[in-house]
């Protein structure tokens, strides 16, 4: 079953803010490393692909796939990028991933969610692969912000067999960012 949200699944997220995306996307770029391991890439929460398609730019020789709980999401970033695009949740997670990354998408999430997703990519990556997380580790719960402390995120991570290095934002003082390896 698919987790919904009438905010996250409809088909007017795909206008907000497009122009103010620009530096942000830059700046969440600057995050994302190229995968480790053997196998696709999944950007997780892909939305209209803001961050998907300069990534698919910027690594031309990786294959990657887009997974989104909104089709009305999917349908806007199949305007801007031909790549495996799945419409779906946590249980859709595909198997044999070199790596995976999430961006301004687990702090919209329930808290069990998003430790569903942890364990989901822990278990679907391929040695030596990353998967580069971030989430809202302070600040105020509500309908669309689940922050999770730090410490609680490397629990999980850990606990799904992952190696994990965590730095907070310097422009964005409430996230934070984890770069988790599987052994």
């Amino acid at each position: 079953m698919l987790w919904h949200h009438a905010d996250l699944a409809s088909s007017d997220r795909a206008a907000w803010d497009e122009d103010d995306w620009d530096e942000g996307v830059e700046h969440c770029l600057s995050h994302i490393l190229p995968a480790g391991g053997v196998g696709p890439v999944l950007d997780i929460g892909c939305g209209p692909a803001r961050l998907l398609a300069p990534m698919i730019t910027l690594f031309p020789m990786v294959e990657f796939i887009g997974l989104d709980v909104s089709e009305a999401m999917l349908d806007h970033a199949r305007t801007r990028v031909d790549v495996e695009l799945i419409h779906g949740s946590v249980e859709d997670v595909p198997a044999e991933l070199g790596g995976a990354y999430s961006v301004v998408t687990f702090q919209h999430l329930p808290v069990d969610l998003q430790v569903e997703y942890v364990v989901a990519v822990g278990a679907a990556l391929t040695p030596s692969g990353t998967f580069v997380l971030q989430w809202v580790a302070d600040g105020d719960s509500g309908p669309l912000s689940n922050p999770v402390p730090v410490p609680r995120m490397i629990e999980w991570v850990s606990a799904a067999g992952l190696t994990v290095e965590v730095g907070k934002d310097s422009r964005f003082p409430t996230w934070a960012w984890a770069v988790a390896t599987k052994s």
